[in-house]
């Protein structure tokens, strides 16, 4: 086993919104709650350290399946990453690209469990997903910012 080239530096939830969903029809068969949700991932690179990335991941109901879902939801989380400086910038946004969101969408299915199942149907389990159809080129990237580390700080100030 060695150390992966990407590290989960820290994450906060930057928005939780889960309600119990008023036109959910309760089953007799409840093991079927795992509608695929809508993520939406945002990145941004730090521009004085290249190998610093936020990645922010928000998961909802997809419009279409909202009656079929215990709850509605919309929960965002941000995640502040380093890429080993060992990685190529050639290869450093497609490791961000498929690695950053399966580090924090996990975070994210773990706190929708966790408060849906307090409500009075079942708790909601979000789907495993992958994320290797993401692509992260250099035309694509944003721009560097120093958004970032005001961030991680306001991050580190609120533990």
């Amino acid at each position: 086993m060695k150390k992966s080239p990407l590290q989960l530096d820290a994450y906060y939830f930057a928005k939780v919104n889960v309600e119990v969903n008023p036109q959910f029809k309760q089953t007799k068969d409840m093991t079927k709650s795992g509608t695929m949700p809508v993520v939406d991932i945002q990145f941004a690179q730090a521009n004085n350290a290249g190998h610093k990335w936020q990645v922010s991941v928000t998961a909802k109901n997809a419009p279409d399946t909202i009656a079929a879902d215990p709850c509605i939801y919309t929960i965002q989380a941000v995640g502040f990453v380093t890429v080993d400086p060992s990685v190529p910038d050639d290869k450093m946004m497609k490791l961000v690209a498929v690695n950053a969101p399966a580090l924090i969408y996990p975070a994210i299915r773990e706190m929708l469990q966790s408060i849906a199942s307090r409500g009075p149907f079942p708790g909601r389990h979000l789907p495993s997903v992958m994320f290797t159809d993401l692509q992260l080129t250099k035309a694509e990237a944003p721009a560097p910012t120093n958004r970032i580390a005001a961030q991680r700080k306001q991050a580190h100030a609120k533990e």
